[in-house]
C-alpha cells in the first residue's frame, strides 16, 4: 500500500519581467499546481521511495526554467515533475549523505514509528510529516513495534528519567496495558510489578481514599516504578520492590492524611450546620475520637497535639491485612522503616503540620526557577524604563485586556442572558480542591520543527466561539474571579471546549493543542485521561453552540453540528513569536464568504487566564 505524501509548506516564485496581467498569471499558476501537479508529484513521490521506508527532507528547491505564457498550461506541469524527478533522484540514490546531511532523513516505517512515539512522549504533539490522528490506529502500531528492536530502549529510558513530563504524559495518556508491555521489555525479570500493583490497589481500596487520593496514589505508583527504568541499569536489573515500597508509602501516609482531613472552610463550603462534622472528616475523627478524649487534659497543659499522622498508620497497618501473607511482611517492614524514619528524624516526616493540602509534586509549575548564576535585579535608580520589567509587563497585559474588552464586552454582555436557567445552579460547586492551579507562563518549549514551521491543528475553528468561551466556563463553575478553581476544573475546560469543537467526550492530548492554549494551560504539560465531563456542562454547551448561531444570522437554521462541521473542525498552525504572542492561521474555504457577516470580531483572543495574546488569521 502506497504511503501518504505530505507537504508541508509550497511557495513558487515566478519571474513576471514586464508582464501586466500578473494576478490572472498567479491564478493559473495555482489552479494548475493544485488540480494537475499534485496529483501526478503523488505518483513520483511512489516510485522513489518503497511502501515501508520514510523519508523526510527539510525542503526542496527545483528550477523549471522559462515557460511562455502562452503555453504555461502545457508545459508547466511537465517541466516542474521532471525537475523534481531528478533533485529528489539524486538526493535519494547518495544513500550515504543522509547520515551526515540533516536535511534528509531515511528510515523504515518501524523507525519513524518509534520516533513518532517518543515526539508524543516529549512534547504531547504529533510531528508535522505524520497523516494520521487517530489514536486507535496509532496505539495497535505501538504496541506492535514494542518487541521489533533494542535500539529504542536507550532513548526511551534517558527521556523517562530527564524529563518528568514525560513519564506522566506516559501514565496519564496511555493504558495500562502498554505500560505494563513496555516495563517487561526493557527489564523482562520485573514480572512481580504486576503483583506489586495489584496489592497497592488492594490497600487504596482498603483505606476508603476518595476518587482523586485514589487517582494521585496509582499515578505515583506509576512514576515511581517508571524512575527506576534508569539508562544504566542493564536488562536484567533486579526488580527494586523494597525502594518502591518505601516510596510509595510514604506518598500514601501523606496522600492519605490529606484526604481524610477536612477542608479549611467546610463549614461554610458544604452549607453544613453549626459544629457538624465534614463527611470527609468523619472517618478521621471516629479514629482519632478516644485518643483525643484520653489525652486532651495531657495536651491542654503541655500545648502539645497528638502527631496528625497517627490514625493513618493505625489504618494502614488495618489495611495490610488485605496483602497475601506470603508478601505482607515485605509491606510491613516497609512501613516500619517509614516509621522509624519519622519518629527517629521528625523533621523528615512526610506529613503537613496543618490541615491544607500541600501540592502534589507533579503539578505544573511552568515558570523556571532562578537559578544561582541569575543576576540579581539591578536596584538602582534610573530614568529608563526596564521593558523587562513587571511594571511594563502588567501594564502591557492590563492594556490587551483593556483593548480586547472593549471589542467584545458590548457583544458578551448581550447573550449572557440568554444561557439557561440552570446557569444559576453551577456544575462545579465544590470549594476549590487540593491540585492547584498550575502557574501561567510562557513556558511552551516547542520542537526545532516547531518553532520554524508552527505547530499543525485540527479543531482551529473553536477560535470562532471565543466570546462566549468565559461566560460558559464561568456558570458552569470552572472559573472564580477570572481564574480556574483548580487544575482539575482547568483540564475539564479543556475537555470542554474539544467537546464544543467535535461533540467528543474524550481526545488523546495531541488534538488537545488550541484548547490547552485558550484554558491557559502550558502546551508541554501532561493532561489528565480520561476525564468524566458533567451532562450538565454538556448540554449547556450545545446551548452555547445554538446561541452563536441565533446571533451569526446568516447561518440561518444551521444545526450546532452543521456549525461544528462547517467552521469549527478546521486544520490550521499555530506559530509562536519571540515575543510570546501567537498566531492561529486557520484553513480557509469557500463557505468562510459568512465570515463576513460575522457580528464579532475574531482578530485577536485574550482570556484573563492567558498569558499571551492570541492573533487570528481567518480572512
Amino acid at each position: 500500500m502506497p504511503q501518504p505524501h505530505i507537504i508541508g509548506r509550497t511557495l513558487i516564485e515566478l519571474n513576471t519581467g514586464h508582464l501586466a496581467d500578473v494576478s490572472s498569471l498567479q491564478q493559473d499558476v495555482s489552479h494548475l499546481f493544485q488540480q494537475h501537479a499534485l496529483p501526478q508529484m503523488e505518483q513520483l513521490f511512489d516510485r522513489l521511495t518503497d511502501a515501508d521506508q520514510v523519508v523526510r527532507l527539510d525542503q526542496v528547491v527545483v528550477e523549471i526554467g522559462s515557460i511562455d505564457p502562452r503555453f504555461l498550461a502545457d508545459e508547466f506541469v511537465p517541466n516542474l515533475l521532471n525537475a523534481l524527478n531528478r533533485v529528489l533522484s539524486d538526493r535519494l540514490a547518495h544513500q550515504l549523505l543522509a547520515s551526515v546531511n540533516p536535511e534528509i532523513v531515511t528510515q523504515s516505517q518501524i523507525q519513524a514509528d518509534w520516533e513518532v512515539l517518543l515526539y508524543v512522549l516529549q512534547y504531547g504533539r504529533l510531528p508535522w510529516w505524520i497523516s494520521g490522528r487517530d489514536w486507535q490506529t496509532w496505539l495497535p502500531r505501538w504496541e506492535a513495534i514494542l518487541p521489533s528492536e533494542t535500539s529504542w530502549q536507550t532513548p526511551l529510558q534517558n527521556l523517562l528519567s530527564t524529563q518528568p513530563t514525560a513519564a506522566q504524559r506516559l501514565v496519564a495518556q496511555f493504558p495500562d496495558r502498554f505500560r505494563h508491555q513496555l516495563i517487561l521489555y526493557l527489564q523482562p525479570t520485573w514480572i512481580g510489578w504486576s503483583t506489586l500493583l495489584n496489592q497497592a490497589r488492594q490497600l487504596i481500596q482498603a483505606f476508603g481514599l476518595n476518587s482523586r487520593a485514589r487517582h494521585q496514589l496509582e499515578t505515583q505508583a506509576w512514576l515511581l516504578i517508571l524512575r527506576e527504568l534508569r539508562a544504566d541499569r542493564p536488562s536484567g536489573y533486579p526488580f527494586p520492590a523494597t525502594t518502591w515500597m518505601r516510596h510509595w508509602l510514604t506518598q500514601f501516609l501523606q496522600i492519605g492524611q490529606h484526604s481524610l482531613l477536612p477542608p479549611a472552610d467546610a463549614s461554610s463550603t458544604l452549607n453544613l450546620k453549626p459544629g457538624e462534622p465534614s463527611p470527609r472528616s468523619i472517618s478521621f475523627q471516629n479514629n482519632s475520637q478516644n485518643n483525643s478524649q484520653n489525652n486532651s487534659q495531657n495536651n491542654s497543659q503541655n500545648n502539645i497535639q497528638q502527631p496528625s499522622h497517627q490514625p493513618i498508620d493505625q489504618r494502614l497497618q488495618t489495611a495490610l491485612e488485605t496483602i497475601p501473607n506470603a508478601d505482607r511482611s515485605r509491606w510491613q517492614t516497609a512501613l516500619n522503616q517509614i516509621l522509624e524514619s519519622i519518629a527517629t528524624h521528625p523533621s523528615n516526616t512526610p506529613f503537613p503540620s496543618d490541615h491544607h493540602p500541600t501540592p502534589p509534586t507533579d503539578a505544573p509549575t511552568d515558570r523556571p526557577p532562578i537559578s544561582a548564576d541569575t543576576p540579581p535585579p539591578d536596584s538602582r535608580s534610573t530614568d529608563a524604563i526596564d521593558v523587562n520589567s513587571p511594571f511594563v509587563d502588567s501594564f502591557v497585559d492590563s492594556f490587551v485586556d483593556l483593548f480586547t474588552n472593549f471589542l467584545t464586552n458590548s457583544f458578551t454582555d448581550s447573550f449572557t442572558d440568554l444561557f439557561t436557567d440552570s446557569f444559576s445552579n453551577p456544575v462545579f460547586t465544590d470549594s476549590p480542591a487540593s491540585t492547584p492551579i498550575p502557574s501561567r507562563s510562557n513556558d511552551a518549549s516547542l520542537s526545532p520543527e516547531e518553532a520554524i514551521g508552527g505547530v499543525y491543528i485540527a479543531q482551529a475553528g473553536l477560535v470562532l466561539l471565543h466570546p462566549f468561551l468565559s461566560v460558559y466556563l464561568d456558570d458552569v463553575g470552572l472559573i472564580a474571579e477570572d481564574t480556574f478553581r483548580d487544575a482539575e476544573a482547568q483540564q475539564t475546560a479543556i475537555y470542554l471546549l474539544h467537546y464544543l469543537a467535535t461533540g467528543q467526550t474524550d481526545a488523546p492530548e495531541y488534538e488537545l493543542v488550541l484548547p490547552k492554549l485558550l484554558c491557559g494551560w502550558s502546551l508541554n504539560q501532561p493532561i489528565d485521561r480520561p476525564l468524566e465531563l458533567p451532562d450538565a456542562a454538556l448540554t449547556e454547551a450545545e446551548h452555547l453552540l445554538q446561541t452563536a448561531i441565533d446571533y451569526w444570522q446568516a447561518l440561518k437554521s444551521t444545526s450546532p453540528n452543521g456549525l461544528r462541521e462547517g467552521f469549527l473542525q478546521r486544520d490550521g498552525k499555530l506559530t509562536r513569536h519571540l515575543n510570546g504572542t501567537w498566531t492561529l492561521q486557520v484553513e480557509r474555504q469557500s463557505i468562510d464568504i459568512l465570515l463576513s457577516r460575522l457580528p464579532w470580531g475574531l482578530s485577536m483572543v485574550k482570556f484573563p487566564w492567558m498569558d499571551d495574546l492570541l492573533m487570528v488569521d481567518w480572512t
